[in-house]
Order: structure tokens, then sequence, then C-alpha cells
């Protein structure tokens, strides 16, 4: 039934969506396209159809090149296309639409519009007749939504294709004119990308006249296919001093008359269309000398009073951009007053408001001169906001305030110290976890600023170190905190006083409150306090050895405990006042190592307390120190059971040797190559990723140098790999080059049998039969069996054989009856080949517990018989 098959076209179109690649590894895309195309010129009126063709068109709009992988397919794919949009009845205007979406995306991602092909050249004279029908006189109200897609598709070709459209101004400027219902809008935009590419084009000539800058506002020719040669990239959005510019002095009458038309109509338009516009006639602006940007004089006000973000983006873009030369300082002073109003507009979203917010960061460098703590003051934090609303407010007053008169600074930092206390005792009060985030941010923020005021400081230092006397949960916010604030300040005195400060606290703390919970915090924070070489650690020691000997830790063993104290005694070992403190190391490290009740923890301890004893300062350090990444060399591995793992992990990998060359015809400078970095990326999601390989050198004299490709398969299917080098010339110039793709054929991925070397023929073919009975008795689903036969001609089957499956035969190489052979495709699928010769043909029986592989070892095998005269396959 028709229900039947669209349900079966939602599963291969979700399956297809889901993964490509994976979808097109068990058929091919000629064949997909095929029966996508053939599927679209149903001509059977069926709403579930008209739903089906919709989704199969979605294809087409969001993978083109994976289908049409070629400049011709895709000119074939946009004819057949064309000709279903032709077919398809005047009141399907939504798959109308995404039909027309389908052939202008097919004609651009497979380069049909850039090599200027036929099809490309009807489709977009076709776009520029429909929408000739301005206001709907011809095809009624109905087929409205038809020329609005029309004009997106030339819009898209036109940005894709700058200056395609210079040579149609004046008549998309007329039909523009002429259009008065809702599609002015589209019209507007069509018409603003063609005169800004245009004129984009002209600052690429020299010496133009004003002749020549006239006739581009007056065009009315055919479509300019040459200017797609020019290779024109977008405006930058900022830096706009780089946009090149006509030369002064051009007569520029009739297109400021255009852009103070274009302006005129923008308040009609969505928001969105207003903010594109708008950026659209900046650059038109910054390109020709003869306009000033006093021409958004107009929309300025207009623009400060909108509550929309596009267009506030817009206005940001206009200041970025012409500076002082539209923007007044009266200009700036209102636009920040409006940021300050809507940052906190109660009907605005947090998203919105925290634009806002940034907005007015952005000026950062005209902070102290404008944004007053007077007009600042509707900004201030509370305890009450979000943490972000929170945390980008405090930022901004923290500014401020930075940099305010002496007076109204004090007021405010007080105020802002006054905030983070706030925050600091809602912790102590048991706040939750997103709370204790955000005031720890906060106070990072406030510190960043104000760290050099000595007395607030130690105020913080000394609260900090009375909550955690209470909650040694703050252990990893506390280090964290010291961390940030020593990377982020030349000097790192206030990260040195703050663990000082818990140092102490851990010190004074009563006994009972040292249990074995609170005991694995204070340990966390004894052992960063031992990285600082300016902090004294006899206490530390004296606490640590106080604690193990009036205590029964010794005697519970808990490993964690003892390894969390060993990870102190490393950083003392490792700290420049050692020889202070090295008796008492000494005594603790000597105790752990007789009545600690763990072996590890005492070995360690031992370990330790030899290094100590023996070496110098600077040789302990040079031992103790880690590698880049932290952690230790490859250890040699004495297990038998790790040494079986990865043998077997080499088996679930395939090995792929390639000669590294230079090319025939190259440029001398690169005969001699250095430092080399090969990068793979896959096509396919059937493997793992493939590692960077690092080459030192390659000269054109010498042997080529081989490299191993190691491939970890997830499905046995054949790929092709990406290539691309990075690599160093005599010079010293590093150069990247895109190296030829890399296929991976089906036979490269055979292994033999992964077994033991010294396995006998019996055993092996033990395992074949009991694989081939699996096969062929196992879950249809993903079990097969097949047969394929050829005959021979000159060369012998034994010949064929030694040729092609020597290194994966299980029988006696002394049959000449019955050869069995045995294929490995990691990770885990086989493939089993029983030849045998009969009077009129040669007969090989597959079996394989993976039948989307019968395709593949089909195509093998009619490769190597293909000297054959007759092959006949049967599954």
């Amino acid at each position: 039934s028709r229900m039947t098959i669209t349900d079966l076209w939602d599963q291969k179109i979700s399956a297809f969506l889901l993964s490509p690649s994976q979808f097109l590894a068990t058929t091919t895309s000629e064949s997909f396209l095929a029966e996508l195309l053939h599927e679209l010129r149903n001509d059977k009126a069926n709403d579930h159809l008209k739903v089906t063709k919709i989704l199969l068109v979605s294809v087409l709009l969001d993978h083109p090149t994976i289908l049409c992988p070629s400049s011709s397919v895709g000119e074939e794919t946009a004819l057949e296309l064309l000709s279903v949009f032709s077919h398809t009845p005047q009141k399907s205007i939504i798959l109308k639409c995404n039909v027309m979406l389908a052939i202008t995306n097919v004609i651009i991602c497979t380069s049909c519009l850039a090599n200027h092909t036929k099809m490309a050249e009807d489709w977009l004279d076709l776009l520029f007749q429909m929408i000739q029908d301005t206001n709907d006189y011809r095809c009624g109200l109905s087929q409205q939504p038809i020329r609005a897609t029309a004009c997106d598709c030339l819009r898209e070709m036109e940005t894709c294709s700058p200056g395609l459209l210079s040579q149609k101004l004046e008549a998309l400027y007329l039909l523009k004119q002429q259009e008065t219902t809702v599609l002015h809008q589209s019209y507007c935009m069509l018409y603003t990308l063609g005169l800004k590419n245009a004129i984009r084009i002209l600052t690429t000539q020299k010496d133009v006249t004003d002749l020549e800058f006239k006739s581009i506002l007056g065009g009315n020719e055919g479509f300019a296919w040459k200017s797609n040669q020019l290779g024109l990239t977008l405006l930058p959005i900022n830096m706009m001093v780089q946009v090149p510019r006509l030369p002064p002095g051009l007569d520029c009458k009739e297109l400021k008359s255009i852009m103070s038309s274009l302006l005129d109509e923008s308040y009609l338009q969505t928001p969105i269309s207003q903010s594109a516009l708008l950026r659209e006639l900046v650059e038109v602006v910054a390109m020709v000398p003869g306009l000033s940007p006093t021409l958004f004089k107009s929309q300025l006000l207009r623009l400060f009073g909108t509550a929309d973000v596009s267009l506030m983006h817009a206005t940001l873009f206009m200041k970025d951009t012409f500076t002082d030369s539209l923007f007044t300082a009266e200009d700036e002073n209102f636009l920040l007053k409006r940021l300050v109003g809507t940052a906190q507009h109660p009907l605005l979203r947090i998203p919105e408001k925290l634009f806002y917010m940034e907005c007015i960061l952005s000026g950062e460098e005209s902070l102290p001169v404008l944004v007053t703590p007077r007009l600042a003051a509707f900004l201030h934090p509370t305890v009450f906001n979000d943490s972000a609303t929170m945390l980008c407010r405090l930022n901004l007053l923290c500014l401020v305030h930075l940099e305010a008169d002496e007076g109204e600074a004090d007021k405010g930092i007080r105020y802002l110290f006054e905030h983070i206390m706030a925050l600091l005792k809602i912790i102590d009060n048991d706040g939750s976890r997103e709370v204790v985030v955000t005031s720890f941010r906060a106070l990072f923020i406030f510190l960043m600023h104000f760290n050099g005021m000595e007395n607030l400081s130690e105020k913080v230092i000394d609260k900090l170190c009375d909550m955690y006397s209470r909650h040694s949960r703050l252990a990893p916010n506390l280090i964290g905190l010291a961390n940030r604030i020593q990377e982020h300040l030349d000097d790192p005195v206030w990260s040195v006083k703050l663990l000082i400060g818990l140092q102490k606290c851990i010190m004074e703390m009563p006994p009972l409150q040292l249990t074995i919970h609170n005991l694995s915090w204070h340990l966390k924070v004894l052992k960063r306090v031992a990285q600082e070489g300016q902090i004294t650690q006899r206490n530390t020691i004296y606490l640590l050895l106080n604690v193990l000997i009036n205590s029964n830790l010794c005697e519970r063993g808990n490993w964690q405990v003892g390894n969390a104290v060993l990870a102190v005694c490393r950083n003392l070992l490792e700290h420049p006042s050692i020889d202070q403190v090295f008796i008492e190391l000494a005594d603790l490290l000597q105790y752990i190592s007789v009545h600690y009740d763990d072996t590890d923890i005492k070995d360690h301890a031992r370990f330790y307390y030899t290094l100590l004893t023996n070496l110098s300062w600077e040789k302990l350090a040079g031992v103790l120190v880690k590698g880049l990444d932290g952690g230790r060399a490859k250890e040699r591995s004495h297990s038998a059971i790790m040494a079986e793992n990865e043998g077997i992990a080499s088996n679930l990998t395939v090995n792929l040797r390639y000669n590294l060359t230079h090319a025939k015809d190259t440029d001398p400078l690169f005969d001699k190559v250095f430092t080399i970095c090969l990068h793979f990326e896959l096509k396919d999601s059937n493997y793992a990723k493939v590692n960077d390989i690092h080459v030192p050198c390659v000269f054109r004299d010498r042997k080529p140098p081989e490299v191993k490709v190691k491939l970890k398969p997830f499905q046995p299917y054949p790929t092709t790999l990406c290539v691309s080098a990075v690599f160093t010339t005599q010079d010293g110039r590093s150069w990247h080059s895109q190296l030829p793709d890399v296929s991976v054929s089906f036979p490269e991925i055979f292994l033999p049998l992964p077994l033991p070397p010294n396995t006998s023929c019996e055993c092996k073919e033990q395992v074949f039969d009991r694989i081939w009975e699996v096969a062929a008795s196992g879950n249809p689903d993903k079990s097969a069996i097949s047969l394929f036969c050829f005959k021979t001609g000159d060369e012998s089957l034994a010949d064929l054989i030694k040729a092609h499956f020597q290194g994966y035969l299980i029988t006696d190489q002394q049959s000449k009856i019955l050869w069995k052979v045995l294929f490995f495709l990691p990770p885990m699928c086989h493939v089993l080949l029983k030849i045998t010769q009969a009077e009129d043909a040669i007969q090989v029986s597959i079996a394989t517990d993976n039948w989307e592989l019968l395709p593949f070892v089909n195509s093998y095998l009619q490769n190597i018989t293909d000297h054959c005269s007759t092959t006949v396959t049967d599954d």
C-alpha cells in the first residue's frame, strides 16, 4: 500500500539524515539519488505522498554534495528537479518552494553556477521571470510564496557569486518600486545586495569614471558571469579601514538618492531585515568616499529607541565603522543611557539584558568618562540577581568605581565589598552548590580589581578562613581561587596570605574536628600549601605526625588517607626549605613506613625516606619532577595477561604502509622539507580517528620514508582518508598542503585469523568449520551463505590461490581438491571461502557472519578473476 511506501521512505530518510556515511555504506549515492528522483516524479495525488516528497527534497537541501559528487551529476539532478517543479500542481505551494530551494542549492554546491552551465543560466532566467510578476497581477495572490522563494534563491546565488546581478540593477530597482505587497522587503534586500556587490567590483578597477559608475546603477542587461572570476570575499565585519574604496570625486547624487529611498522605506521591514539592510548600506557608504555617514543620522533616533537585539547589533556596527563621523558625544551618551535602561528593563529576558550589559562593556576604553557611578547606580548587583546577571553587573561596577573620583569610588567600593561579604554569609549558612560557585566567581572579579586595597583583602581572607573552619568542603573552591588569582596577578602575595591563613586555621582546629571526612579536605589544602616556597612547613609536618600518632589512622590503614598524606610529603620533598625540616620530615616518613597498615603506603613512604636521606635537594627535585602532561613514562609490563591483551589489541588494527614521495614537477624550494606532520580526516564514521603521523624529513634525492597508518575499524567497509600535511622548508617557512586522498580498498582490511603462531592446521580447520556452522545456521538477519562461480583461463587455480589467498589459507598447502580460506575483518567479522574445482567451473562457497559484506566480497572475487571468461553469483 501507499502508506507502507511512505513509512519506508520515512525510515530511509531518517537513517540517511542521521548518518549519511553509515547509510551509504550499504548502498551507493547514485542508486539512492535515482530512487529519490523516481519517487519525486510520482504524479499520484496523495496528501501522504506530498509530505514524503517534501522530506525527499530536504535530503538534497541538507546534503547536496554527498548525492551529487560532481558538477555533471549536479546539473542532471537540477534538470530532473526542474522537471518535477514544472509538473507539480500550482496548489502544492510548499512543495514547489522546497523544490526551488533544492535546485538552487544543487546548482551552487556542485559548482554549476561557478562553471556557468546551461542549467544554471536557464534557472536564473526562470527565477528572474518569476519575480517580474510584481503585485501578483499574472499568477494571483496564492502564488506569492513562489515569488518570495525566487527572491531568496536569487539572493543566495548573488551571495555565492558576487556581482552576478550587477548588470540588472535598474531592472531590480524598478521592480522594487513597483512592488507594494509584503514582498517589497524581499525585493529591497535583493536589490541592496546586488548594489553592494556591484560597487565592490568597481573598487577592484583602476580609474573609475563617472560614466562607468552611472552605468552600474542604470544596468539592465544580462547576468554578469565574468564577475565570478574575481573571487570576491565578504567585507570584514570590523577593521573597516581594510575596505577597498572608490576614487574620490565621483558624482554620487543618484546613489545618494537611492540610499535615502532605501533608508526611508526600511522602517516597513521586519527588524531582522532592517538589520541586514543597514549592514549592507553601511558597507556601501564605507566604499564610496562621496557618501557621508550622516546619511544614517535620521535613523539613529529610531534605532536608539529599539528593544530589538538585531537592530542594536546594526547600530553598534555603525558606531564601530564610522565612530565620531556619525556619532557625536551627545549621541554616545544617549546611546549609553539607553543601554543602561534596557539592561535592567523588567520586560526583557535575561539573555537580552546580558547582551545590553556586554554592549556597555564593549566600550571599555570610554567607561571612566561616560559611565559614571551615578549612571551605573541602577545596575548595582544584588543577591537576588541570577548568577550571570550578578557577575556581569559586578564586573561593570568594579570597572566604574576603579576610575571614579575618590569620594564616589570609596562609597561604591564599600557597597561592592558589602555585597561580596553578603554572598559569603549565604555560603556560611549552607548555600547551594550554585551559590558557592557564583560567590567565588564574584570574589575573584572583586579581587582582580581591588586586591591592592590591603584592608579589604585581609578582611576577605579572615572571612574565608573563618568559613573554612566550619565548612571544610570549601577546600576545592579556596584552592581554585588561590590558583586563579596567582595566575592572573603578577604579585602572588594575596594567594600566599590566604594559604598561610588556611594553614593556621587547620593547625588551631580542635582534635574533635579532625574526622576522617574533614581530614581529607585538610590534606588537600596542606598539599597546596606545601607548593609555596614562601610558607614554612614545620607546622604542617608536626600536625601530620601528631594526627598519625594520636589516632587510629595507621591501624585502620585507609589507602585514600594514606595516599593524601604522602601527596603532602611529596610536595614537601620539593620544598626549597627542606633542610630546615629535614629531621621532622624524616621522622614522619619513617613512622608511616613502619606503622601504617597498608603495604603500598608503607613502600611509598620508605621510598620517599630513601630519597630524602640519600639525595641532595636539586637531585631530589629532578627525580620527582613530572612530565609535561603530568604523567609518568610508559612502564614495561611483566604481566602475561597484559601482554596477551596488547596482542589482542593489535589484531583489531589494520596497518597500511605507504611511501612518502615528492610529486614529479614541484618547485625546487620543496626538494628538502622538514618536520612533516600528516593529518588524516575520515569521510565516514566506520573507523576510529586516525592519529597524526610525524616524519622528520623528506629529501627528493634520498629513499622515501615509509609511514604506517593504523586504522581501527568499527565497521569493516572500504573508506577514503583525506590527507593534509604541515611542513617546513629550508628557509624556515611553514606550509600547509592537501595531499591526494588515500583509498582503503576492501582487501586491504583483511587480516589472518587471530590465533597463536604455533597453532596446528587441524586446530585452524576446527575453528574454520565451527565458524562456518555458526554462519550457516545462525541469525538470518546477520549471517549469509552465497556461491560464486568462474572459469579459469590460462592461469591454474593453484597459482590464483597462491597469488591472492596465501596468507589466509586454512587447509594444508598440499591439498588440491578443497581449499579453505578465512579472512578476519576487525573488529569481529569473518568471511570464509570454500574453493572447489568442478567439471566445468570453479565454485567458491561463501559464508559470513555479516551479510552486508557480501557485495564487497563479490566485487573482490570479480576483480581477481576478471581474466576468466564467465562468472556467476548465486545468493
